[in-house]
């Protein structure tokens, strides 16, 4: 019951976190979420899509609530802004802004969850679907995830882009003014980069590359001769040596000011690190009493020997059990079972993916309620939504999630033979 929790998947998440706080300590996110508002444009679409590439791209390394978080004032702040410009049109009995600011509000919640299916630290139902699939037989590593997931988060962002500005809550106004004075304030109001700053960027975009590049240098045989130890690197490895360095490289040596310090590490979420060993030990106790077997069978007999309806259930069921669930809790109950349903329904190990990924993807993309995830909640505190219109959109979105996941997952493993191992 005990061993799980020292997965090597726990150290992956560990380090990904403290290298996160890293980079929120000396203020790097914001500074990379304004330049990347800045630079796509302050139309109100445009300024849309900024907020979602800015919060995805984020989300992919830091937790998605304390991206949603940190996002959201500035959001509120583009919001205030675009009513203060249409105060006229308000004192008349109509708010242009309202539709822009109900949006923006979702497309920040939305692309976090969407962001972080990108990288396996992204969110820990990732690392927890890597685990169920490394359990059997086909192991993922990051820089594979990394190719897999990117594609699809790409594509989910502009249907969700889309489909939020054009269809659940078209946009009417076409220009906001004074929206780019704005971001370029704040921008300003940052100052030049930080000795801070550049230390967790170099970490940062060192461990990024040491996680994609792992497998080439691993099987590089000239480097492995010379550098044994190259050769025994894993995901784990490269997460702790880069959270490690964060305390041991100088922001200002005289005064002892490190990249990271414990007072920082304090905030490290360990009861998600706990929630997620939890998942991994609930996982093994499932498989091994039997009960997992008992479950799979049944999902089995209920896709009557259709492949694609077996995905699809799979798919339907995680989404909408993590619209009432925390998401790692939904997947630390299903993956297991699926894995093992995967198993019974046919000994071609590709179906595990067929089976497993979308459901581990589909399992945060739970957009309908603000339970659902702490994105959700977070946007929905605001003030600036109604429950209906979350309701609204999220159930569009839930209802092409569940077409375009299975959809691309598929096309990887039949058309192009993607699989670990």
């Amino acid at each position: 019951a005990a061993s799980p929790y020292a997965s090597r998947f726990v150290f992956i998440l560990m380090g990904g976190f403290m290298i996160a706080l890293g980079i929120q300590h000396w203020g790097l996110h914001r500074r990379i979420a304004l330049m990347t508002v800045l630079f796509v444009g302050t139309r109100p679409r445009h300024l849309i899509a900024g907020f979602m590439l800015a919060t995805a791209g984020l989300s992919m390394w830091i937790s998605n609530t304390a991206t949603t978080a940190m996002m959201l004032p500035i959001a509120i702040s583009v919001v205030a802004l675009l009513r203060g410009s249409f105060e006229k049109a308000r004192d008349e009995g109509s708010d242009p802004a309202g539709n822009f600011s109900s949006c923006l509000m979702l497309a920040v919640a939305y692309s976090a969850s969407i962001g972080g299916l990108g990288t396996l630290i992204g969110t820990p139902t990732n690392l927890f679907m890597a685990s169920v699939l490394e359990g059997a037989g086909q192991p993922v590593s990051f820089g594979l995830w990394m190719l897999i997931a990117m594609p699809l988060v790409i594509a989910l962002l502009f249907i969700c882009w889309w489909y939020l500005t054009r269809i659940a809550l078209p946009i009417g106004v076409e220009k906001i003014p004074g929206g780019r004075e704005l971001i370029r304030g704040q921008l300003v109001s940052l100052g030049s980069m930080s000795r801070g700053e550049w230390t967790v960027l170099v970490i940062f975009l060192s461990t990024a590359l040491a996680w994609m590049f792992r497998r080439p240098l691993t099987e590089w045989t000239w480097l492995v001769d010379r550098l044994p130890v190259v050769g025994r690197l894993d995901d784990a490895i490269i997460a702790m040596a880069g959270a490690l360095s964060m305390f041991v490289i100088p922001v200002n040596w005289k005064k002892r000011v490190f990249a990271l310090d414990w007072e920082g590490v304090r905030d490290l979420p360990w009861g998600v690190l706990i929630l997620f060993g939890g998942g991994l030990s609930l996982a093994a106790a499932v498989n091994s009493s039997g009960l997992g077997q008992a479950i799979c069978q049944l999902v089995v007999d209920a896709s009557f020997g259709s492949t694609l309806l077996l995905v699809m259930i799979s798919t339907v069921m995680v989404i909408f059990l993590t619209e009432l669930a925390s998401n790692t809790a939904a997947a630390s109950l299903t993956l297991p079972i699926l894995a093992a349903a995967a198993a019974t329904f046919s000994p071609d190990p590709s179906l595990v993916w067929l089976v497993v990924i979308p459901a581990g993807l589909a399992s945060s993309c739970a957009f309908m309620l603000p339970v659902a995830t702490p994105p959700n909640a977070i946007v929905f505190a605001s003030g600036e939504l109604r429950i209906s219109q979350m309701v609204k959109a999220g159930i569009g979105l839930n209802l092409l999630a569940i077409i375009v996941i299975p959809l691309y997952v598929w096309l990887l493993v039949s058309q192009f033979g993607i699989t670990g191992g």
